[in-house]
């Protein structure tokens, strides 16, 4: 299950609200409530709007005013009375839907009966539910002085959605995501941001916006606000010699679309040197919080994005990142979790194991995962239990349970999940899977989680998609992007719809 969810419930354990993707025609859309008690009533409330109020003592995530039809009424299963064992669910097919429908929302809220309440009632989470197309990976190859090679991969059926889809519209391809409910993709492409249009037979190609230079190797690309309708890049502006974080309008009815919306001042000077390549960065789902890696030593800086905050475009946080031994340590991932209450950074050498430190924005802190050891102590060699993650981890991909797929280029490749256990100190277990990845640059899971794609070097010379099964590792398919005689470019953008 996945989705967005949205702040927290009222009761311990906590109610659960989620969702499979919603995209258009697909057969099993599934909504599903967790963690109530056995036996529990209630009712879910869908809203055209967010909210952000209190009723009764109890949050409410959702527009009250835009309720948009009767609740719906609902009985979990379980043992009556068992706190947490309770569970309901509801297959909806969404064939009715048509294209059109994509970048559509609804948000929801269950409300359960709970005698012990002083308000005789608990509530779930908000649910933010996002209709989209189907599901659709985009994997391009970075290529100085030429066209890069790239490949839509069909997310249900892993077939090419467009076999004979001309070039983008530039060279060196370095980053790329989905809008507007899948039917636009933007990449950062040469000097500029470009835009699919995927509403047609064929991807349409036009440019949005130009800068000088956008930074080298992780420090490039794009990222997507929904709720807001901003693309963020990291580049150096037109005109300008130093690094900066830029907010573009990408709302396609507005008049000031492909304008500057935000854009800082020194950003590249406080988190690198101005003109140097930064490091990994993302954003996290709810388009407020964007994260940062880069410095020497490696600082994790955690920046405020929410123009209505009196600290917009301000760091929040700014800590080192942990790590001991190896040889040559180099920093990847700087990655949201799926629930956004942590990020996810990769330390791993040339020669040694890797490990994953993970910063609680709560806490402001690192998480110590072995209590034994002075300093903080990420999952590893270190940890409690140990893990061997090989070493040249290059991407993370968080999932929606918390664990976390890796993929490397160390010796033959390697591609895996990191399984993490509940608790305090959580039991820790690494599953590989058999298929080799050679120069795996890049890795991400579907929206659900079920899926993964890595882009690698399929017989260490050609680019290609591998596609596996989340639960077991197994191989589901492998789609070069590239054929044999453009051998040798990594895959350096990966974006699932």
């Amino acid at each position: 299950m996945a989705q967005f969810p949205i702040g927290g419930g009222s009761a311990t354990p906590l109610p659960q609200f989620s969702c499979t993707q919603p995209w258009v025609g697909r057969p099993d859309f599934t909504m599903q409530l967790t963690g109530v008690p056995g036996g529990a009533t209630g009712f879910i409330c869908l809203s055209g709007s967010p909210g952000s109020s209190n009723v009764l003592g109890l949050p409410v995530f959702i527009d009250l005013e835009a309720v948009l039809a009767p609740p719906i009424l609902f009985i979990a299963d379980g043992p009556p009375g068992v706190p947490g064992a309770g569970i309901w669910s509801m297959t909806l097919p969404l064939t009715f839907l048509g294209p059109g429908a994509a970048g559509g929302e609804l948000f929801g809220q269950a409300a359960i009966d709970d005698p012990f309440s002083p308000s005789g009632f608990a509530v779930s989470n908000g649910l933010e539910v996002s209709v989209t197309l189907m599901p659709q990976v985009f994997g391009a190859t970075v290529a100085s002085g030429t066209a890069a090679q790239y490949a839509f991969l069909n997310g249900v059926t892993l077939a090419l959605d467009y076999p004979s889809t001309p070039a983008p519209p530039a060279s060196n391809l370095v980053g790329a995501v989905y809008a507007d409910g899948g039917s636009r993709l933007y990449v950062a492409a040469g000097n500029s941001i470009n835009v699919a249009d995927l509403t047609g037979p064929a991807p349409v190609w036009s440019t949005v916006f130009g800068v000088a230079a956008f930074m080298a190797g992780d420090g490039a690309g794009v990222a997507y606000d929904r709720d807001r309708k901003i693309i963020w890049t990291v580049a150096i502006p037109v005109g300008s010699t130093q690094v900066e974080l830029i907010g573009l309008n990408v709302d396609t009815t507005s008049a000031g679309y492909g304008t500057v919306m935000h854009q800082t001042t020194g950003f590249g000077a406080f988190v690198g040197n101005g003109t140097t390549p930064i490091g990994p960065w993302s954003l996290r789902n709810d388009g407020k919080r964007l994260a940062i890696l880069d410095g020497t030593p490696k600082t994790l800086h955690v920046y405020d994005l929410d123009p209505a905050s009196p600290t917009f475009l301000t760091p929040l946080h700014s800590i080192l990142a942990p790590g001991t031994g190896g040889i040559f340590p180099t920093y990847a991932g700087a990655k949201f979790s799926r629930s956004g209450d942590e990020v996810l950074v990769i330390r791993t050498p040339i020669f040694g194991t890797t490990e994953v430190a993970r910063f609680s924005l709560a806490t402001g802190q690192f998480i110590d995962h072995n209590p034994l050891v002075p300093g903080i102590q990420s999952i590893g060699p270190n940890s409690l239990p140990s893990v061997v993650i090989p070493a040249s981890a290059n991407d993370l991909s968080p999932l929606p349970n918390g664990d976390i797929l890796m993929c490397g280029s160390g010796g033959q490749g390697f591609t895996g999940r990191l399984s993490i256990g509940a608790g305090p100190f959580p039991a820790l277990s690494m599953q590989f899977a058999s298929v080799l990845t050679p120069a795996a640059t890049r890795i991400g899971a579907d929206i659900d989680g079920g899926r993964c794609v890595v882009g690698s070097l399929q017989f260490g010379t050609t680019p290609t998609l591998f596609v596996f099964d989340v639960a077991t590792m197994a191989l589901l398919a492998a789609q070069p992007i590239a054929p044999a005689s453009f051998t040798s470019n990594a895959v350096k953008s990966l974006a699932w719809r």
